[in-house]
């Protein structure tokens, strides 16, 4: 049974020859506009270099305390992915756009424009062809989303830059395919140093010291004041040591009353008269000086408070400065984007080619299929398809 389709089907194939060319032509035509259709395409590929450190995988608590322990367990894999993170920001695309320009990074691929003068006249006007149909086309894209030139650059930027992690290492590979080798490499190199930006920015944020040591300052500042204030207090006062000065002044009042006691056991009343007002007077300056007491105490009180505070945040402020580390970029660009003049798409010939050759064995199903359902005899081979014997 088999060996009697194999010859019917050859001869179904030769029947319908034309039709199989027909369809395979259509298909390397299809092939064809595709090519036309398709700017050229280079590409370009950057690499960053990552070098997880304490800012990447510790916490400024620790970084203060100098307790590491955590952080030196971490994986560099885990910085990886969360650098992955960091770089897929739409801020990261905002600032190549910025570097870049919009303009540039949408401008439509335009062979017309860069002919020398040298091209043939069908390539010329293949090259119209390609300008007005890229021109077009870009057009429509830009009205259907509404969106400005600044916004689409940056959403075009976010589905077309490659950004992935090469396996095992801590290299970050950056790639992006443009009309242009020059646009390629000139996204890429936008690309890693807009990814270093962010970088700094995000890992920054935590370790900065900008905010503590402005609060140191203002803390040492106001212990400053209030030492000041305690001193001027003092010196008004003529205090230098209150406890010893008051203990001073209770040892005269104690000599001051035996001296009383003695001049009113021997008689001497005047003498005892002149006592009693150098006495009053001494309880006088008693009275005056614990007056004084409270508000030298609150004066100690606030001096010392601000002080330890202010000591506090200068010790902070110390141990943080000593880890340099922390206010180190740990990345960096390990290949600028590379300029390859060798386009990697379209292949015109390898198009034509496979959609020729889809055509063909489309043809092919399209005779056999018609061939079957056709049920007029014209040759023998007919009958022997329908299990006539001959």
């Amino acid at each position: 049974m088999t060996n009697r389709w194999i010859p019917c089907a050859m001869t179904f194939v030769r029947r319908n020859l034309l039709l199989i060319l027909l369809v395979a032509g259509v298909g390397a035509c299809f092939g064809l506009l595709r090519a036309l259709t398709t700017p050229n395409q280079y590409r370009s590929v950057g690499k960053l270099l990552l070098r997880p450190g304490m800012r990447e995988v510790s916490k400024p608590e620790s970084a203060i305390s100098g307790d590491d322990t955590q952080a030196a367990r971490s994986s560099s894999g885990e910085a990886i992915q969360n650098e992955m993170q960091v770089l897929a920001s739409p801020i990261l695309f905002a600032k190549v756009v910025e570097r870049v320009g919009a303009e540039q990074v949408l401008a439509p691929y335009d062979p017309a424009s860069r002919g020398d003068g040298s091209e043939t006249w069908f390539e010329s006007k293949v090259h119209a062809f390609q300008s007005w149909w890229f021109q077009s086309t870009d057009k429509r894209a830009s009205a259907d989303l509404g969106l400005d030139a600044k916004s689409l650059a940056r959403n075009m930027l976010a589905e077309s830059i490659d950004m992935y992690p090469e396996a095992g290492t801590n290299v970050i590979s950056v790639a992006y395919v443009s009309h242009s080798p020059d646009l390629a490499q000139e996204v890429v190199n936008a690309t890693l140093d807009a990814a270093i930006a962010i970088h700094d920015e995000v890992f920054h944020a935590r370790s900065s010291l900008d905010a503590i040591e402005a609060d140191a300052q203002m803390a040492e500042q106001t212990a400053r004041t209030a030492e000041r204030t305690l001193r001027t207090f003092l010196r008004e006062n003529s205090i230098y040591d209150h406890d010893v000065q008051r203990s001073g002044i209770l040892d005269d009042l104690s000599a001051m009353d035996r001296q009383i006691r003695n001049t009113k056991e021997n008689g001497q009343l005047d003498k005892q008269e002149q006592l009693a007002v150098a006495r009053a007077a001494l309880v006088d300056e008693l009275a005056a000086f614990d007056a004084k007491i409270p508000n030298l105490h609150r004066l100690e009180l606030d001096a010392m408070q601000k002080r330890t505070l202010a000591s506090r945040l200068k010790e902070g402020v110390t141990s943080m400065q000593a880890a340099q580390r922390l206010t180190q970029s740990n990345i960096a660009v390990m290949q600028v984007g590379t300029l390859e003049p060798i386009q990697i798409a379209p292949a015109p010939g390898k198009r034509v080619l496979t959609a020729g050759l889809v055509g063909a064995l489309a043809g092919t199903i399209l005779a056999l299929l018609l061939a079957w359902r056709t049920r007029r005899v014209r040759r023998r081979h007919d009958l022997a398809a329908l299990g006539v014997p001959l």
